[in-house]
């Protein structure tokens, strides 16, 4: 399925629409509080991974267990209020706190095979901050949307 531009809704950061039809999605104030609190980020994906929330659930705290994680070495923070985020308040709490996927996904598959190993500090800050400077991390992911790009037909492959 395809996302057009007539499919969207645009509103602005308090909550008024803009253009399109349709009603926002009951947790926007997800997305307009990271917006507002990150005006470098230019998209919100609300997300549930079951390997991030299964440390949020569990008491266990999420570590850097692969190069990936390093680049949140100083601490994933977990929102910590199971309540719908439906408004302003709550949004701006969760636009401090994100989850990390990856990291957590190994992190549990180590654990269902014996004790994790978890990066030492020093190494996770000094290997995250050499993937921020080489911007490493970021080039992969869009090297990989540009290759699903060109496979399934989109602009860079001459598709629609």
């Amino acid at each position: 399925m395809d996302a057009n531009a007539e499919d969207f809704v645009i509103y602005d950061l308090d909550g008024n629409k803009l253009e399109g039809v349709g009603d926002p999605p009951g947790e926007y104030p997800i997305h307009l509080e990271v917006l507002r609190a990150r005006p470098d980020v230019g998209c919100v994906i609300h997300y549930h991974g079951m390997d991030s929330t299964a440390f949020t659930t569990s008491g266990q705290t999420l570590r850097p267990i692969h190069l990936m994680g390093t680049l949140f070495h100083g601490g994933i923070p977990v929102y910590p209020d199971p309540k719908l985020v439906s408004d302003r308040a709550r949004g701006a709490a969760l636009a401090r706190a994100f989850l990390f996927e990856e990291n957590a996904h190994r992190a549990c598959i180590c654990a269902g095979l014996g004790e994790p190993v978890w990066i030492d500090d020093a190494t996770a800050a000094d290997a995250g901050a050499e993937l921020i400077r080489s911007r490493g991390p970021f080039r992969r992911v869009w090297a990989m949307v540009e290759a699903e790009d060109k496979q399934f037909g989109g602009p860079q492959a001459g598709g629609s």
